[in-house]
């Protein structure tokens, strides 16, 4: 089995390799990516949910039913390039080379065949090490989110419910020196005739691949939601805002474990725990008579902690963001900041967005939107992002992709609003 194929599949479940880790807010329908991640005041009622519930109580006009499916998004970062390292290192074949030398040695039976075999489970064996070499502590990361949502905005009672899944981790390479030592064992006991240690009983070569210790690391959650929104317009002297909450069922679904590096038995099923709980959304609103709104969401309001079958913490914070947007004709421009640092989720640093963005609505059916999301707490992992959506009759396909060096990201939405 191609061990690249399925460690490609380990960031949409797994997490990195750290004591603790933390989800960061989650943004992920393609018109929030196309425009840098932002949403608290410049999103639509159709995607209040993901974003801010008190949207459904702010919608704009034409704006009275919503089915959106699939909300699609997709985020995998290589900055070490791990890909296509374990690539290189699995099509050159390196373990099977060196194994197939040792037999060779061990069966051979003249001068001859033992110097032709010496100097096979040399060059292979340096070719191995070189190659565990090129892996050592390569890490890919990512995220995977699925969801739906049905909605009817209003004033007066806004309302949707919605389903989402969303998946986040990595997985780290962690080749160790006591397998590159053991390999060098037999490369120098070889070039130098001193059998010594690297021979057993019966005189036959010892091949360390058969007891590798190094591995493929990884740690997980996938927190699917089940939920609510619920908003309503209020007037404070004169000032209309809309506040909405969402309160949701959370499933989390955690993975953590080690397995070897050259196994082929991957799954994605090892090391399970599974929790449930309940959790809050709340979100304010106020649309200015001059174009101009302004937003605050928190999400996951009680904080939550789930501990691995390894023992490790994987903890669900709230997380608090402000937005706003100005709308002028045909055109939208909006920013978005999180008011606090998210911690480390896994392999990820920690995280704190600015995000920036626009778009311009041609004749009410086709945008063309254009964004930046800035990391404050690490700008390298900052990102530029653009996208299209086509709205005509009520139908609509929205496409985004984000990205810098070592990351990119994907979104699609189909919906039908009328």
């Amino acid at each position: 089995m191609d061990k690249r194929v399925l460690l490609l599949g380990l960031p949409v479940m797994l997490l990195g390799m750290q004591q603790a880790g933390a989800v960061s807010f989650g943004t992920f329908d393609p018109r929030s990516m196309a425009m840098g991640g932002t949403g608290v005041a410049s999103g639509t009622s159709a995607n209040a949910s993901f974003f801010n519930p008190a949207l459904l109580a702010a919608g704009r006009e034409g704006e009275d039913f919503s089915l959106e499916l699939p909300v699609l998004g997709l985020r995998v970062a290589d900055p070490d390039e791990m890909i296509d390292s374990l690539d290189t290192f699995q099509s050159a074949d390196y373990i099977t080379k060196f194994s197939d030398a040792v037999d060779q040695w061990n069966a051979a039976t003249t001068v001859g065949e033992l110097l032709t075999a010496k100097d096979a489970v040399v060059n292979t064996g340096r070719d191995l090490t070189a190659g565990l070499a090129t892996l050592s502590n390569k890490a890919v990361q990512g995220e995977l989110h699925v969801g739906a949502v049905v909605g009817v905005p209003s004033k007066r009672f806004g309302a949707s419910v919605y389903v989402n899944s969303r998946a986040i981790g990595g997985a780290l390479l962690d080749i160790t020196q006591n397998d590159l030592d053991n390999v060098n064992a037999v490369i120098d006991g070889l070039d130098t005739n001193n059998l010594t240690g690297i021979v057993d009983g019966s005189g036959n070569l010892i091949d360390p691949t058969d007891n590798l210790t190094s591995s493929v690391q990884g740690r997980g959650v996938v927190l699917s939601e089940v939920g609510v929104s619920l908003a309503r317009e209020f007037d404070f002297g004169g000032h209309p805002v809309a506040i909405g909450v969402t309160p949701k069922f959370v499933q989390a679904n955690t993975f953590d474990y080690q397995v070897d590096v050259d196994s082929a038995d991957i799954t994605a099923d090892q090391g399970e725990k599974k929790y449930s709980d309940v959790n809050l959304d709340a979100g304010v609103l106020h649309r200015y008579s001059n174009g101009w709104s302004t937003g605050v969401v928190v999400k996951n309001l009680i904080p939550r902690e789930y501990t691995t079958a390894l023992g490790n913490k994987v903890s669900v914070d709230p997380q608090l963001r402000v937005g706003m947007a100005y709308e002028w004709k045909l055109f939208t421009v909006a920013a978005d900041l999180d008011l606090m640092e998210n911690d480390a989720a896994g392999l990820d640093g920690p995280t704190q967005y600015l995000a920036l963005g626009g778009e311009w609505n041609a004749w009410d059916w086709a945008q063309v939107r254009l964004g930046y999301r800035h990391n404050i707490s690490d700008s390298d992992t900052s990102t530029a992002s653009l996208g299209l959506g086509i709205s005509p009759f009520g139908v609509h396909a929205d496409l985004a992709v984000a990205g810098n060096s070592n990351e990119v990201g994907l979104g699609f939405q189909l919906g039908f609003r009328f």
